[in-house]
């Protein structure tokens, strides 16, 4: 069997780097800092990785807030980008276009609303999920409520696919991903695509995917997600001979209708030219997002969201599957950002249960001793054991001591 490195990423991967260049954006003047958020993942020497922390452009760079802090603020930025694309950056839209999505704008004004308000009273959009499909779950079948509860499950995964598609376009990725492609690469693409390392990702962010495309200068969002050879539950043309990331909970910026094929909610990649600060963003995109967005909405029973839940996989779940047999032939194992939550448990668990082969992890994160500690728990006598025994090494990084992401047998 070939050496294998297999990262595991979460939401707290880039947690802690410093942004650099802050940058200005009007809308924010009425809204209080701008908070700025970049995420990450990594590979087969495996990275298991999350991203849990944002940044608040106006105080000192790399102050760190919660991702779960920043979101509502976030949520209400991104609605007031759409609100202002309403006002006054139509003038340039196919009127056919504008006449399909100027329907949507009170649609959409009033989901994002319903979210702001439940999160105020829910800790993480994770539990506010969590606790509608239960409630549902716990009514009898063609009732009013539990179809209405049916619903809003749908609308909440829909108003996130909006989100982080606006909230990807104009927040800056980080560096660390371009770093990573090219110390992969090393001058040829080929070094990267043949190798053998893998990314188990719990994120449902594309900024590997953006980040990849900026470092081989692709226009297409599409291009970078085939390149990359990504695999989801709903979208699994996996080829596991090669390098790929396997996302656990999906993408956030797809959907299926009444197909097996995706589609995007954008995909062209092209720097604003008049504004800098608003990075990808254009009012030809917001309206293709906006677009989209309706067709979802107007449809939510026959509409598949690309992003899902951990509960949302049944047992014998492409992803999952393709995961396990990846953690079957990892030797190498590096965790960056991730905190096993307790949501994900069974799931986790069960993956790192499967390393047979293990010999080296390396976890890079604010707080490692507590994810070692995880690590231990829900791996099993058997991880515990070859640690004891000396045939497992464990290597801890903070940011102060490494702030790139490790390669494989670096460490």
């Amino acid at each position: 069997m070939s050496q294998l490195t297999t990262y595991y990423v979460g939401a707290g991967a880039s947690a802690g780097n410093k942004i650099e260049e802050i940058y200005e954006d009007p809308i924010v003047d009425s809204l209080g800092p701008q908070v700025l958020h970049t995420n990450d993942e990594k590979n087969r020497h495996t990275y298991i990785k999350a991203l849990h922390s944002s940044y608040e452009g106006r105080i000192n760079a790399g102050e760190r807030i919660p991702a779960v802090a920043s979101m509502p603020f976030r949520l209400k930025y991104i609605q007031s980008r759409i609100e202002n694309f309403f006002v006054s950056e139509t003038l340039d839209i196919d009127q056919e276009i504008l006449d399909k999505i100027l329907p949507a704008q009170e649609l959409l004004r009033n989901d994002f609303r319903w979210l702001i308000d439940k999160l105020n009273t829910h800790k993480t959009v994770d539990q506010l999920a969590s606790e509608i499909l239960t409630q549902s779950n716990n009514l009898e079948e063609n009732n009013e409520e539990k179809n209405e509860l049916q619903k809003q499950y749908e609308i909440l995964k829909l108003v996130l696919a909006v989100y982080f598609s606006f909230d990807q376009l104009l927040t800056p990725t980080d560096s660390r991903y371009r770093t990573f492609f090219s110390q992969m690469c090393r001058g040829k693409l080929e070094n990267l695509l043949q190798s053998k390392s893998k990314i188990v990702s719990w994120n449902y962010d594309c900024q590997f995917e953006i980040a990849f495309a900026e470092f081989m200068k692709y226009s297409s969002l599409a291009k970078s997600n085939s390149a990359l050879n990504i695999g989801t539950r709903y979208y699994s043309p996996f080829d596991e001979n090669r390098f790929g990331i396997e996302k656990l909970n999906g993408t956030s910026i797809s959907y299926r209708k009444d197909s097996e094929s995706s589609t995007f909610f954008f995909d062209e990649l092209k720097l604003n030219e008049n504004n800098a600060s608003l990075r990808y963003y254009s009012p030809k995109v917001a309206a293709n997002i906006i677009f989209n967005y309706l067709i979802c909405r107007n449809d939510l029973q026959n509409v598949q969201s690309g992003i899902s839940f951990s509960w949302d996989a049944p047992f014998e779940d492409p992803s999952i599957m393709r995961s396990l047999s990846i953690m079957q032939k990892t030797r190498e194992l590096i965790i960056i950002g991730y905190s096993f939550p307790p949501v994900n448990e069974a799931i986790d668990r069960r993956l790192l249960q499967s390393l047979r082969f293990l010999h080296n992890v390396v976890i890079q994160d604010y707080y490692p001793h507590r994810i070692k500690s995880r690590l231990l728990t829900l791996g099993g006598p058997k991880i515990q054991e070859n640690v004891n025994n000396g045939n497992l090494r464990i290597e801890l990084l903070t940011p102060e001591d490494y702030n790139e992401f490790a390669l494989p047998g670096q460490f």
